[in-house]
């Protein structure tokens, strides 16, 4: 029920959200400038420069978010104050296509 011009699709580049997210899948990501709730997974925008999908966790009216991997491996960043301006969010993902052959 959604125009397509409301999405976009995100290649997977590494392994920072295995196993949900693998290398090569693709996700469409539905565009919205928020997460509906704290501690789900969206796409960001990090200094206008790469979109990633990361875990992100925040505080209603705190200045601060924190953008976790899945895989243990990798530490979260957290994100606040100044730096807060060049990270947004830009979608959520809603369908995951992996190439399984």
């Amino acid at each position: 029920g959604r125009d397509k011009s409301e999405f976009f699709v995100l290649e997977v580049k590494g392994d920072s959200m295995y196993p949900e997210y693998r290398e090569g899948d693709k996700v469409l990501i539905l565009k919205q400038t928020t997460l509906n709730t704290s501690g789900t997974v969206g796409a960001v925008l990090y200094d206008n420069d790469y979109a990633t999908l990361k875990k992100v966790t925040y505080a209603p009216g705190e200045d601060w978010l924190e953008l976790s991997p899945i895989n243990p491996m990798y530490p979260p960043k957290r994100v606040e104050g100044a730096d807060l301006e060049r990270c947004r969010i830009i979608g959520i993902p809603k369908l995951l296509i992996r190439d399984i052959g």
